[in-house]
């Protein structure tokens, strides 16, 4: 019989990715978690309560979605103080799997199973993000794209970078409903970058959140996009 083991959860479809390998890595397989597999974790963890053993479930996953049950305490577990919807709730606000595992209480390696799908919603954002134009404040729209107007401007500060190698210096947070924070952090020649835009996807509107944001997001090209997004006023 195949054993798998629990390396996240997709809260969007309530499903758990399941790996067959030992170090968690690679989930290959899901289940979406519906009333009956609930009821029979349900079943099975009254069972287990009853007969005064350890939860048999994979890795001591509790499936009411309350504490977690992680190796680490002198009996061989120790409690999570926070559920798998709350450990990627923080993961997805921008707080480091160092923080939420300190909060939590339990090892970084425990973390990271529910920090991959929240990495990918991640990437997703910047993405989306990096094909909007921005439209600054007298209405002019940028002629490229976000992402292609930050690369072509970083160029012009000298730095000398691959589109694959800039994307590893963005990073994204959910701040509501549907609106994000998207960061570009890096060193340039001219000096450092810190440069942050919100983005209401339902809206498709992209403000920048400072100075170097605004700079970095706009490009001279002719013939700007039709549709281009709607500008927000820049802060004070």
């Amino acid at each position: 019989m195949l054993q798998l083991h629990i390396v996240g959860v997709d809260l969007r479809s309530r499903a758990l990715l399941l790996s067959d390998r030992t170090d968690g890595r690679g989930g290959r397989f899901w289940v979406r978690v519906d009333a009956g597999v609930l009821g029979e974790l349900h079943r099975l963890q009254r069972a287990v309560d009853e007969a005064g053993e350890d939860p048999a479930t994979p890795d001591g996953w509790d499936a009411a979605g309350g504490a977690l049950d992680v190796p680490g305490s002198r009996s061989g577990r120790s409690r999570s103080s926070l559920s798998p919807r709350e450990i990627q709730a923080r993961l997805r606000q921008g707080r480091t799997v160092e923080e939420v595992a300190s909060e939590a209480g339990v090892e970084l390696a425990w973390i990271e199973r529910f920090a991959a799908p929240v990495r990918a919603e991640q990437r997703a954002a910047v993405e989306r993000a990096g094909s909007l134009r921005w439209v600054s404040p007298t209405g002019q729209p940028s002629g490229l794209p976000l992402a292609e107007a930050v690369r072509r401007n970083l160029v012009r500060l000298g730095l000398r970078v691959t589109a694959a190698e800039l994307g590893e210096h963005w990073s994204a947070w959910h701040r509501g409903e549907e609106e994000w924070v998207i960061r570009l952090e890096c060193d340039t020649p001219a000096g450092p970058v810190e440069a942050e835009w919100v983005v209401d996807f339902a809206e498709r509107a992209l403000s920048a959140g400072n100075l170097q944001a605004a700079d970095l997001a706009f490009a001279e090209e002719v013939g700007a996009a039709p549709g281009a997004v709607t500008a927000r006023p820049e802060p004070g």
